[in-house]
C-alpha cells in the first residue's frame, strides 16, 4: 500500500525527539454546496494561474538549511484512543549548538504507554537531523492531482482572506474536494499561504486520505517557515496527526507538533 510505504518517513514526526509541541490548527469550514455552485469562474482562474506559478523552494530550502544552525526545539507526541482521550505522551526541549551535531535535552517529561501495534515493523530504527532536513520531499507535490486538467471539476478553488504568519504578510490559498465529485480524490484539502512580497511559499496544511481494502488512513500536515537571520528562511512550525484504521484492530491515532527557536547563525 501507498500509505504503508510512506510510513518510515511519516513517522519521524511522531518519534521522541524529532518533532514539537504547540496545538493542532481547527480544521477549516467545509464550503456548502451551493458555494461550490455559484464560485466566481474569474477567481477559479485567477487562484489556478497563482498555483502554476508557485514557487516551493523557500520552503525546501528552510528545512534543508537546518542542519547549518543552531537552535531550541520542543517536542511533544500524543496518542490517543478512539474517543480522543490521551493514553500517551513524550515531550522534549533540546538544544543543538553544534550545527549539525548532537542535540542536548535541556528537559523532558513523559507519561503512558505507546501502542505501534503493527506499524512498529515500519519505523525506522534511528530518525536523526537528515530526517528533519528532508521532511519537505514527503509533504510538498511536484504534480498536484488538483492542477490536472482531468480532475479540477472535483475540486474547488479559492483565495482566502490576508494574514500574518510568523511575522510575515500572506495570502492564502485553499483547495478542496468537492461533495461528490471529489469523494475519490485522496486529497481532501490543501491550504497555502504565499509571502505578499516574494511569492515564496512560506506554509502549507494538507489533509489527505488513503484507503483501500482492508486498510484506511487519514492524515494532516502542516508545515510553516520564517525568515532566517542574515536572510532566506528556516522552519517555524510543524505539525503532522493521523488515524489508521484496520480491521479488528483499535484505532491508531497519533499527533505530534513542533516549533523552532533561537536560532543563530551559522560562523
Amino acid at each position: 500500500m501507498k500509505t504503508l510505504r510512506l510510513l518510515p518517513a511519516l513517522f519521524l514526526l511522531s518519534l521522541p525527539g524529532l518533532w514539537g509541541c504547540g496545538a493542532e490548527p481547527d480544521a477549516p469550514a467545509h464550503a456548502a454546496p451551493d458555494e461550490i455552485r455559484r464560485q466566481d469562474a474569474a477567481e477559479r482562474q485567477a487562484v489556478l494561474t497563482a498555483l502554476q506559478s508557485l514557487r516551493q523552494s523557500a520552503l525546501r530550502e528552510a528545512f534543508a538549511a537546518l542542519p547549518r544552525y543552531r537552535y531550541t526545539r520542543r517536542t511533544r507526541t500524543e496518542q490517543f484512543d478512539a474517543a480522543g482521550r490521551p493514553v500517551a505522551f513524550v515531550e522534549r526541549l533540546t538544544r543543538n549548538d553544534v550545527p549539525g551535531g548532537p542535540r542536548t535535552v535541556l528537559e523532558a517529561d513523559s507519561a503512558g504507554a505507546f501502542a505501534f501495534g503493527y506499524l512498529r515493523p515500519f519505523l525506522p530504527a534511528k530518525a536523526d537531523e537528515r530526517d528533519a532536513a528532508d521532511l519537505p520531499q514527503h509533504v510538498l507535490l511536484e504534480d498536484p492531482p488538483y492542477l490536472a486538467p482531468r480532475n479540477r471539476d472535483a475540486f474547488f478553488f479559492r483565495f482566502l482572506p490576508d494574514t500574518v504568519l510568523a511575522g510575515v504578510a500572506v495570502q492564502g490559498i485553499e483547495v478542496h474536494a468537492r461533495p461528490g465529485a471529489g469523494d475519490g480524490q485522496n486529497i481532501r484539502r490543501v491550504r497555502l499561504y504565499l509571502d505578499r512580497r516574494s511569492g515564496a511559499l512560506t506554509a502549507l496544511s494538507l489533509e489527505r486520505r488513503e484507503q483501500g481494502l482492508l486498510f484506511r488512513e487519514e492524515s494532516r500536515f502542516d508545515l510553516q517557515i520564517r525568515p532566517a537571520p542574515g536572510g532566506g528562511w528556516l522552519p517555524d512550525r510543524t505539525s503532522f496527526a493521523t488515524r489508521i484504521r484496520v480491521p479488528l484492530r483499535p484505532l491508531q491515532h497519533f499527533r505530534t507538533v513542533s516549533t523552532y527557536s533561537d536560532f543563530s547563525a551559522p560562523d
